[in-house]
């Protein structure tokens, strides 16, 4: 999936394939989890939730390096199973 376009103030997102709507941030569903658990003011960060391969970005300007090295690595990623899949017809 390559990422085209992002507006997170009006909650949207473009890939090569589709679009895609923004939820809201992690850090509202962790205090509304941290206060269903009776969790008013959670020290530090006791109630935390992650997901795997994705990253809090907090500085922004930091997002356009991000995503042109992640861009990067699946081009690279895709070159290479191009590769292998013509060696493979070419076996067969």
């Amino acid at each position: 999936m390559t990422l085209i376009a992002l507006n997170s103030a009006q909650c949207w997102a473009r890939t090569r394939s589709r679009w895609y709507r923004l939820g809201r941030p992690l850090s509202e569903i962790e205090a509304e989890l941290a206060e269903s658990f009776g969790v008013k003011h959670p020290a530090g960060r006791s109630i935390r939730l992650e997901l795997a391969g994705f990253q809090t970005i907090k500085n922004l300007r930091l997002l356009a390096p991000l995503m042109t090295a992640y861009i990067r690595r699946i081009r690279k990623i895709d070159t290479l199973d191009r590769a292998c899949r013509r060696a493979s017809e070419r076996e067969n």
